[in-house]
């Protein structure tokens, strides 16, 4: 798989990186600070709320992360996902995917968390984009490839979902992983259409 089919992947995990660097040389330090990460776009609810309507965040935040852990885990994750997925449906419906899915997570975070709770990091996105790659899977053949990409998917969708660690917006990977999958099943439908007219076309 060359990075000529999954360069935005590697873009993706490369602005991150960039964000997070940032914020690290804003905080002069290893670890970044909660008012760095705000002022470089940070999703609080009081900022995209009125009389701010700083909607901008809801697109910023997925670029910033709050340690290294938090970016490694991501960056794996996306890496494993966001590869395939661009390889089965293509650059624009991965975009489409991480995207929408980063927003929707986003948004339930900032619905469901506290007024001046900061959200940071795209894995919001990332288990969108892990949710609609399982389910577009269905559509593959039998296959080892198959079976790789479920497994796997459901292996880092399931923990992801259980609260057992503090800090993490566990709203906001649920957000994510409901529009992901609700535009999986609009892949779905969008391939099944058009093979069924170029099906009629060829006839």
């Amino acid at each position: 798989m060359s990075v000529k089919h999954t360069w935005g992947t590697v873009l993706i995990i490369g602005l991150c990186w960039w964000g997070f660097g940032v914020e690290l040389l804003g905080s002069g330090s290893l670890t970044p600070d909660i008012h760095v990460m705000v002022s470089l776009g940070g999703l609080v609810r009081d900022l995209v709320e009125p009389p701010h309507n700083e909607w901008y965040r809801y697109v910023t935040h997925l670029f910033l992360h709050g340690s290294f852990l938090h970016i490694i885990f991501n960056s794996i994750a996306l890496y494993f996902g966001g590869r395939f997925l661009e390889l089965i449906a293509g650059h624009t419906w991965f975009f489409l995917i991480l995207f929408l899915s980063g927003f929707g997570g986003g948004w339930l975070g900032v619905v469901l968390s506290d007024p001046h709770t900061v959200l940071i990091g795209i894995s919001g996105g990332v288990m969108g984009v892990l949710g609609a790659l399982a389910l577009m899977a269905f559509s593959l053949k039998e296959s080892p490839l198959r079976r790789h990409i479920m497994a796997n998917s459901m292996q880092i969708i399931i923990p992801s979902l259980v609260p057992v660690l503090s800090g993490v917006s566990y709203a906001a990977h649920l957000g994510g992983l409901v529009v992901g999958v609700g535009i999986g099943c609009l892949w779905i439908l969008w391939t099944k259409v058009r093979r069924l007219f170029k099906g009629s076309y060829a006839k």
